[in-house]
């Protein structure tokens, strides 16, 4: 469990400098979005993990996929803010590196409670996707978060189906898969 469990931090510490350069070569926007969009699917997957493999992959690419925040955050202060008010907006970015997980951990503990392990990692996968839409709505990445997010809303009504005490019935299944296609 301890390798498990430490899995993510493996990831991020080792591709922190990799993607420092890869921002540096193409840019906080598209490097940022594809992180996003990594972690996002990590995340959605790891609701969908079966064995200690597929968890253990899942949660490295998790790692991978966060190991952007960080060095984005710092590009994005050092270019866009001017060097008079960088002191207090490094302090609420880092503020919000602590205060994010653990507000969140309430709300996924709630999640978990209602819907299950599995559900609560879907959900924010889902929100990942969501965020990484808005954030790259004006630029080139929208059809990756499209695609990803109608394959990820098709993931989610089959892992819903599936359940001991479907949320949706199977017969249903189906129609619902197309209307989340066509929607992406």
């Amino acid at each position: 469990m301890g390798y498990l469990f430490s899995s993510f931090i493996w990831s991020y510490a080792l591709f922190l400098i990799p993607v420092g350069l890869l921002i540096d070569k193409f840019g906080v926007k598209r490097v940022g979005g594809f992180g996003i969009f990594i972690w996002s699917l990590a995340t959605a997957l790891t609701g969908a993990a079966s064995s200690f493999a597929s968890l253990l992959t899942a949660r490295l690419v998790m790692g991978t996929g966060e190991s952007v925040s960080n060095p984005v955050g710092a590009k994005v202060i050092r270019e866009w803010i001017p060097s008079t008010e960088r002191g207090m907006i490094t302090a609420i970015f880092n503020s919000g590196s602590y205060a994010g997980p653990a507000i969140c951990s309430l709300v996924l503990a709630a999640l978990v409670a209602a819907f299950g392990w599995r559900m609560s990692f879907v959900i924010a996968g889902s929100i990942g996707f969501a965020t990484g839409y808005v954030i790259s709505a004006t630029g080139s990445y929208n059809w990756a978060f499209g695609i990803a997010g109608g394959l990820f809303v098709t993931g989610a009504l089959v892992i819903l189906s599936m359940t001991r005490k479907p949320m949706i019935p199977k017969e249903r299944l189906p129609s619902l898969v197309v209307i989340a296609v066509q929607a992406s």
